[in-house]
């Protein structure tokens, strides 16, 4: 049995992180101070570019501690983090906690080495019509104000789905023109742009209009299937779909943003799913029991399904198959059309915020079963029911270990393949009790990102490693 080794980062400073009861697994850790601290985290420094976290910090990387209000966050004018990859992040964050930047409101896309953490407001040029980057320092208002003053704004801002890879960031902003004061106005339609944004300047290499006008208050909805910018792949092409009536379904060039399939040139019914990011689907009933039509994004291919489609991942659609006798979940590839009556999977596939995709698996968390699985797979790699021990609400994979997050705010780290409990912790407070993001630097709530303190590796020995 291979034995794990647990590095630590901050040494006692760990233990004011995430804490509860300790875990079955063979630990050591090495100590890097003698004392615990109440400070500020420091920057995450991953022993290795691929180092499992283990523990968190108690106080939040990014936002910085005590900035957004509750207040804010409930009414989503706060922040939230849209992707996380490496060291770099793409978050919003509400224009009124950017001091000096008076002439924007709304929800401000950032881009946030970890490393500092940096922040770096991308806002628009005005007189070009383009974007540049700006270093900043996210910041309470002065007097627990909700808002700083605009006084003759010149946009509003409304961030939408991001990715990032090695290399850029994608980032779809929407900006209306001569906005003053500080309204709400998350219902205006507004220009839809996609940006392409590299990493090591900042700089906006590519750009592209995606709609003259568009609702951007799916974008408030960021978590939900309203909203995903996946590459293919092979990554040479981005999927984008948001919206339902109107919406978007597009694939486009990663290189340089130009359209490559628009799902509107073959989709003519009502809309109903985006299936989860990679194809979106109708039917000419506007009802998801109804024989429809699946588009699939990376290759633009139509198919008819007569099962009610919820989820597509790498060819495979998840459908649910309504008999005379009951309902059943099937798989379908629909390049080949073969099929596979899935037993045992959750029964609640006909809520898509119940499925998502990690890494190379898709996990799907309802109230009673929580199963983690290779796409096509008839079987799952991972699974259990309330009736063997308590289900998460969310989950993340990264490496061999399933993150999983309970409603309390509990996050158990779970062995992939053995079943086995590496850790047990508790955030206090914890914020929006969901996994988002997982990477060596740290674990994104969908509202903070909170650094790493201890990473796992796996070893021969049981011989502790520094970092």
């Amino acid at each position: 049995m291979r034995r794990r080794t647990f590095l630590t980062a901050l040494g006692a400073a760990a233990g004011a992180g995430l804490y509860g009861c300790s875990a079955k697994h063979p630990k050591s850790t090495v100590s890097n101070s003698t004392s615990p601290s109440a400070a500020a985290p420091a920057s995450p420094t991953p022993p290795t570019p691929t180092a499992t976290p283990i523990v968190f910090g108690a106080e939040p990387l990014w936002p910085p501690p005590g900035v957004i209000s509750d207040q804010d966050q409930i009414l989503g004018e706060g922040c939230q983090i849209l992707h996380v990859h490496g060291r770099y992040l793409i978050g919003a964050i509400g224009a009124h906690y950017l001091p000096g930047q008076t002439d924007v409101t709304g929800m401000c896309p950032v881009i946030v080495d970890l490393t500092g953490p940096t922040t770096y407001a991308i806002l628009p040029d005005g007189v070009s019509g383009g974007y540049h980057a700006a270093e900043v320092k996210p910041t309470a208002p002065a007097n627990n104000a909700t808002e700083t003053s605009k006084v003759g704004a010149v946009a509003h801002l409304a961030t939408g789905p991001s990715t990032l890879d090695d290399n850029h960031a994608y980032i779809v902003v929407g900006k209306t023109d001569g906005v003053t004061g500080s309204s709400n106005t998350s219902d205006e339609n507004m220009p839809l742009s996609l940006l392409k944004i590299q990493l090591s300047d900042y700089k906006a290499t590519a750009s592209v209009q995606l709609s003259s006008s568009f609702p951007t208050s799916a974008f408030a909805l960021q978590d939900s299937p309203s909203g995903r910018l996946l590459f293919t792949a092979d990554g040479t092409a981005l999927m984008l779909t948001t919206g339902s009536d109107p919406y978007l379904a597009l694939r486009l060039s990663a290189t340089d943003l130009s359209i490559q399939f628009d799902a509107h040139s073959v989709l003519t019914y009502a809309y109903l799913n985006d299936l989860g990011g990679e194809a979106v689907c109708t039917s000419k009933y506007s009802s998801s029991t109804e024989p429809g039509t699946v588009v699939t994004l990376t290759d633009g291919a139509s198919h008819t399904v007569s099962d009610s489609p919820k989820y597509v991942c790498r060819k495979w659609l998840y459908a649910r198959r309504y008999t005379t006798a009951g309902s059943t979940v099937v798989m379908i590839n629909v390049d080949t059309g073969e099929e596979f009556t899935l037993t045992g999977f959750p029964y609640e596939l006909s809520d898509m915020q119940h499925t998502a995709t990690s890494g190379d698996y898709i996990i799907t968390c309802t109230n009673n079963q929580i199963d983690v699985r290779t796409p096509g797979s008839t079987s799952p790699t991972l699974t259990w029911n309330s009736a063997e021990r308590a289900v998460p609400n969310s989950g993340q994979v990264y490496g061999d270990v399933l993150y999983a997050c309970y409603m309390s705010g509990r996050i158990t780290l779970v062995d992939l393949h053995t079943g086995e409990e590496l850790d047990n912790r508790q955030f206090t407070p914890f914020q929006q009790a969901c996994v988002s993001f997982v990477t060596p630097y740290g674990i994104s709530t969908g509202r903070f990102f909170y650094p790493t303190t201890e990473w796992m590796t796996d070893s021969k020995s049981a011989t502790p490693t520094s970092s």
